[in-house]
């Protein structure tokens, strides 16, 4: 009898985790239809103008010209260049935050690449290899976690809406992650650390999306991949401002832009096209407290920083999957990231997940964030503060992950022992 009725239990909750993934599954579908449908309509109606993908370019261009990348009057002058030939629109050509060089000077070796093709070439370029990106990363995420269906890590990834925004504006996130996520299963499969290491290094003009594969280069036995990897960066970083005919002044510039970068999303009170699409906790705190900008800085460095060294130090009892997952909503919630960077968090969900783990409800509200028009529903309901839900959202996540590997598993390990 009491073999009947466990095995009874069994049969519901085998149904129940049935109905929730085929909801799951469905939900999935339909935004992945209504935001590809909606990228679609937009990339048939208005000419294809990739700003991240232009911005790079034409910094790139000016650097090979003996102009300094980092400066708005440099690319304004590559731009009008090029206006003839490739019909950009010059309304606004450059004008920070939305088109002024943030990346690491490293940049002008992956996109001078680029600048052997014309502009209008070279987007289109640019566009097929994102989209052969979103492929190689929905490959990668199968290999690393072959028990997840590929129609699941393809819905995850194509209902995002941060996925079609990246297409849209050519962001190079699409072809960096793809890279990382290739020197990953280097990495793991341990059959080529050095190609890993230059893998990496190549992309590391986005740092701040490398950072949680980088601290599994630390935490390997095996040093060599991470020196390697540091010294190649040196190596690109600092020929690029040798190169150039002011390093001073290129470093100076590209300071002055980060800075700005900061301190645009965080003005108080006030809704702008950088905040309403920024995961970082910090935004979401100065629209709703006048905090001092230096303090909100200041707190989410050691945030960040605390969170690595928290892995570095309590990381025995986590799998390479959760190392990743824990650190890259790190950075989302106190670094400066967009939401297009969370795409870096919903593929480390996925590698990382067990066979049969369900969302819990923080998981499946930040799922729902991710893949609604928060920005339009926001407008209609006239309820400004819905567009930092992501944020807190993200927090909540992170503040439940924290507790769940570094504190109860914990816990449970000394209960067994």
């Amino acid at each position: 009898m009491f073999c009947t009725n466990v095995r009874f239990i069994d049969l519901i909750c085998e149904l129940i985790l049935n109905i929730r993934l085929k909801a799951l599954y469905i939900l999935l579908t339909l935004f992945t239809l209504f935001n590809g449908l909606k990228w679609a309509n937009h990339f048939v109606r208005e000419p294809y103008k990739p700003l991240d993908f232009r911005t790079y370019y034409f910094s790139s261009e000016a650097y090979w010209k003996g102009d300094n990348p980092y400066s708005d009057e440099a690319q304004i002058k590559s731009l009008h260049a090029y206006r003839d030939s490739s019909s950009i629109h010059l309304s606004n050509p450059g004008g920070f935050p939305h088109a002024g060089a943030v990346y690491a000077p490293q940049f002008i070796w992956y996109f001078g690449l680029y600048n052997l093709f014309d502009y209008k070439f070279a987007k289109y370029l640019d566009f097929a290899l994102n989209l052969l990106s979103i492929f190689w990363i929905i490959v990668c995420i199968k290999k690393s976690n072959p028990n997840l269906k590929t129609a699941l890590i393809a819905l995850s990834i194509l209902a995002f809406r941060g996925t079609w925004y990246a297409l849209d504006t050519g962001q190079p996130l699409l072809q960096v992650f793809a890279i990382c996520l290739w020197a990953l299963s280097l990495y793991q499969s341990k059959s080529s650390p050095l190609l890993c290491s230059f893998l990496l290094a190549l992309v590391s003009f986005k740092f701040t999306l490398l950072l949680p594969m980088i601290c599994l280069l630390f935490l390997g036995k095996n040093k060599r991949p991470l020196i390697f990897y540091l010294g190649m960066v040196v190596l690109l970083n600092f020929s690029a401002l040798l190169l150039h005919n002011n390093p001073s002044e290129l470093l100076q510039a590209w300071s002055g832009n980060i800075n700005k970068l900061w301190a645009y999303p965080h003005q108080f009170n006030t809704l702008n096209g950088l905040n309403i699409i920024s995961s970082n906790l910090s935004v979401a705190l100065k629209y709703q407290l006048n905090i001092p900008l230096n303090t909100l800085k200041l707190s989410m460095g050691i945030a960040l920083a605390c969170s690595y060294v928290l892995v570095v130090l309590k990381n025995k009892a986590l799998s390479d999957g959760q190392i990743l997952l824990f650190l890259s909503i790190s950075n989302l919630c106190f670094g400066q990231h967009l939401i297009y960077d969370a795409l870096v968090f919903i593929a480390f969900t996925l590698i990382a997940k067990k066979q049969g783990e369900s969302l819990n409800p923080l998981n499946l509200l930040l799922l729902l964030f991710l893949i609604l028009p928060i920005g339009s529903i926001a407008d209609r309901l006239q309820f400004p503060i819905l567009n930092f839900g992501l944020n807190v959202l993200l927090f909540l996540n992170w503040i439940w992950m924290f507790w769940d590997y570094f504190f109860k598993r914990n816990k449970a390990i000394k209960n067994a022992s």
